[in-house]
């Protein structure tokens, strides 16, 4: 059976919204005909995504009930993978059980970000780096309002001892929010403020070293093919 609309209801970090990108590419699979519409928290992770007809902010819904609920064809679809318990033991993966909450079948495994022909020219010529590289990620979370969180984040003194090795023989590009510190002038930062301009950059054929899932889930993209290394 197709809807004329089916609501797909994203909430939680930009991890879980990069792993959200399979779940709805399942959900086309089973409801093609359907005009998917996607409320999330990262509207700019789905962009550009071809199962979306359109995507919408957490709290910016004016008119939402009357274009797309009231007296509508609808399909509302809205879970929590985190409380599945096959995902609670570590026996599926986050984007299996997703799936199967929303009662479709499983067809796509990986996110599917969806960089345009532009956005992969401009990032692969902004960060055209003539030597082997790395990206590294320091610091858990992407908008923490603080540089340093003991629970999240490699302790300075050991980034420090860590990038004094790697930079013998890599370029560093260092993923980071404005408010973490910065590891010197020879260091790439790379800043989470636009997260297309991250996924660009996380397709650069390069090591990785990487402590956040929102970063490990874009590695995993359909489109990506380099190499993955987790903390």
């Amino acid at each position: 059976m197709n809807y004329k609309y089916v609501i797909f209801d994203v909430h939680g970090g930009m991890g879980k919204h990069i792993a959200a990108t399979a779940v709805l590419s399942n959900i086309k699979e089973a409801y093609p005909d359907s005009k998917i519409i996607v409320v999330a928290a990262w509207p700019r992770v789905f962009l550009n995504h071809p199962a979306v007809y359109r995507v919408y902010t957490n709290g910016a819904l004016q008119y939402f009930y009357d274009d797309y609920i009231k007296d509508k064809d609808f399909l509302f679809l809205k879970s929590e993978p985190y409380h599945h318990t096959d995902y609670i033991k570590k026996e599926r993966h986050l984007i299996d059980v997703w799936t199967e909450q929303c009662g479709v079948n499983l067809v796509h495994t990986k996110p599917n970000l969806n960089l345009n022909i532009r956005e992969q020219q401009f990032y692969s010529n902004k960060y055209n780096i003539n030597k082997p590289t790395l990206i590294i990620q320091t610091n858990g979370g992407t908008n923490l309002p603080y540089a340093y969180s003991w629970t999240r984040d490699m302790h300075p003194s050991f980034v420090v001892n860590l990038l004094n090795i790697l930079k013998q023989k890599y370029q560093i590009l260092h993923i980071k929010n404005k408010e973490q510190p910065v590891y010197g002038d020879d260091i790439i930062s790379v800043t989470v403020d636009d997260i297309r301009e991250l996924f660009g950059v996380l397709k650069i054929p390069a090591k990785k070293l990487l402590i956040d899932s929102f970063a490990q889930h874009a590695c995993r993209s359909e489109e990506h093919t380099s190499e993955l290394q987790s903390h």
